[in-house]
Formats: C-alpha cells, sequence, structure tokens
C-alpha cells in the first residue's frame, strides 16, 4: 500500500499536506507511459517527447513502439500522400501538349481580357500564352494555336492533357478532337496534381510577370503585357528539367539571343 484515502464519488481522496500525497503526485506525473504523455502535451510528435525525456525532463515508464497508432492523431492530422513526381517527356514534338485555363483576373486589363491560357509542348517545356476576354473564347483560340504550331513544326498534335473543366469538354472541341485524331486526357477529379506540369507553370509565369510590374511600377491592369513577356523570357532562359537547355533550344535547335531583351 503506497497511501490510504477517503472513498468519494468513485475516487480515493488524498488529504493536502499529507506526506505521502507530495510523493504520490510527484511519482505518477513524472513517470508515465508515451501515450499519456502524447496526450498531455497536445499530442506532440514523439521526436519531441524522446528530446524532453533525454534532457530528463521527462520520465517515460514505456516507450509506444509505434506513435502513429494514435487514433485521434490519425483523424485531426491526415493529410494527402505527395504525388509521385515523374521525369517522363514525350520524345517528339507535339506529341503531349498540356492546358490549363487561368480565371478570372481580379483586374480587368486595360485590353478588357479576364483570362489566360497556356498551352505547353511536354517534349520541350515551351510555352504558349493566349490572353482570353471570354472562357468561351478558348475554342477558337485552340484552333488558331493547333493551326500554328502544326504550320510551324511540320508535325501534329497526337495527345491533348487537361482538367475536366466545362470548356474541355464541349461538344464543338470534343467533335473536333475526334476528327483530328488527337486523344484528349483528363486529370482524374479533385486531383490538380495529375495536371501539375501546367499549374506550376501558371505559378512561374505569374510570379515573374508580377515581379516585372512591380519593379517597373506599372499598373496591374498591364498583367497580360507583363505575363506575355514573362512567358517570352521563360521559354529563352535554361532549366534543370532540360538539364540545363532552354525550352526555345529544345523546339527551334539554335539558342537564342539575349542580345534581344
Amino acid at each position: 500500500m503506497v497511501a490510504s484515502g477517503k472513498h468519494v464519488d468513485g475516487l480515493y481522496v488524498l488529504k493536502r499536506g499529507h506526506q505521502i500525497f507530495s510523493t504520490v503526485i510527484t511519482k505518477s506525473s513524472l513517470c508515465n507511459s508515451f501515450a499519456i504523455w502524447h496526450a498531455n502535451l497536445g499530442h506532440v510528435s514523439s521526436i519531441i517527447i524522446s528530446i524532453l525525456n533525454k534532457q530528463g525532463s521527462l520520465s517515460l515508464s514505456y516507450i509506444l513502439p509505434n506513435p502513429s497508432l494514435c487514433i485521434n492523431c490519425q483523424k485531426a492530422k491526415s493529410h494527402k500522400l505527395p504525388f509521385p513526381i515523374t521525369d517522363n517527356r514525350s520524345n517528339k514534338i507535339l506529341g503531349l501538349i498540356h492546358c490549363d485555363l487561368w480565371g478570372p483576373a481580379p483586374i480587368t486589363s486595360i485590353s478588357g481580357y479576364r483570362y489566360h491560357v497556356i498551352f505547353i509542348d511536354d517534349h520541350s517545356r515551351f510555352s504558349w500564352f493566349y490572353p482570353l476576354k471570354h472562357k468561351t473564347d478558348f475554342y477558337q483560340t485552340f484552333l488558331n494555336f493547333q493551326s500554328l504550331v502544326e504550320n510551324q513544326f511540320s508535325t501534329k498534335i497526337k495527345i491533348f492533357q487537361s482538367d475536366g473543366g466545362g470548356k474541355f469538354i464541349s461538344k464543338n472541341l470534343q467533335s473536333h478532337f475526334t476528327k483530328c485524331g488527337i486523344h484528349h486526357q483528363f486529370s482524374c477529379p479533385y486531383t490538380l496534381s495529375q495536371n501539375g506540369r501546367v499549374k506550376r507553370k501558371h505559378r512561374h509565369i505569374t510570379e515573374t510577370g508580377l515581379t516585372m510590374l512591380f519593379h517597373s511600377t506599372v499598373p496591374l491592369h498591364f498583367w497580360v503585357e507583363a505575363f506575355s513577356t514573362a512567358v517570352f523570357t521563360i521559354n529563352r532562359l535554361p532549366t534543370p528539367v532540360l538539364t540545363g537547355i532552354s525550352p526555345f533550344e529544345i523546339l527551334y535547335g539554335k539558342s537564342p539571343l539575349y542580345t534581344t531583351f
């Protein structure tokens, strides 16, 4: 027996001031299982508890073999696993085109544009930028893009990659894909990472364009001109994805001239 106390409503009450009271409280608070300290300290990670244990701030009776077994942590801290990164590239120009539409912009451009669409060639990583006034303008914009690149590079678009947005599943566009023999690949619903290549390009273009606007103190309604310049510049800069070669060089087979910048 360690101590004795009066039984009150299911609890044994120790009188304060009793010598044995301090001993029991000290021992029970300092030496507890990992699970108890894990809960007492706000469900902290096992690394922090191990550090405190080594410092002597805590005294653990035993360490939980697998801290991830805490059901409450699983409910509150669960998150998606990182999406696998792939280095796969199409082996031919226009073999795979990534596309995404951005907007509406918080500020209408000086020319009345509120959206823009980006096309990326998977082989060269070269990007094409088209501003749009309305989402419904996408269909004609794609026809213009297709006509341009297929004529310039003497090859056909093989695969078109996008999300399942309404502008990409319209009857006109799907009929055109069928007519031209273009295979349309969709990313899974609510899985933006599957269209990550063009999503990252959107961010790169936006950050570069806004930085140039802020540097030049040009009003934000010139964002179309800034983003277009950003795409022109990014296409001509070497990238680690292409082992230090620029998309322009892959696509056109010659180095860009930086004296024109």
